[in-house]
């Protein structure tokens, strides 16, 4: 099995060879809370805008080490779902 370092490198180039995805971007998903023993890091990537900017604020205000990479207009953020 091939170890993908770069998932939006990765998107793009399969994007290239399949041509453009269809599908619907935004509100598609869903957080609910996970309860355990043991913490979980959630993490999470999202294009930087002021509606996903606003939930940032509100709900995981600390942003993943890795940041937001211009280039592929992601950013990166970590949840704690256990609320």
């Amino acid at each position: 099995m091939k170890t993908v370092r770069c998932w939006p490198a990765w998107i793009s180039a399969e994007s290239k060879k399949a041509g453009p995805s269809t599908r619907r971007r935004d509100n598609n998903w869903r957080l609910a809370p996970i309860h355990g023993k043991v913490p979980l890091n959630i993490r999470f990537e999202t294009a930087p805008t002021e509606k996903a900017a606003a939930f940032i604020k509100e709900q995981a205000p600390v942003p993943d080490a890795s940041g937001c990479h211009r280039r592929y207009r992601l950013c990166h953020y970590q949840l704690d779902l256990s609320k």
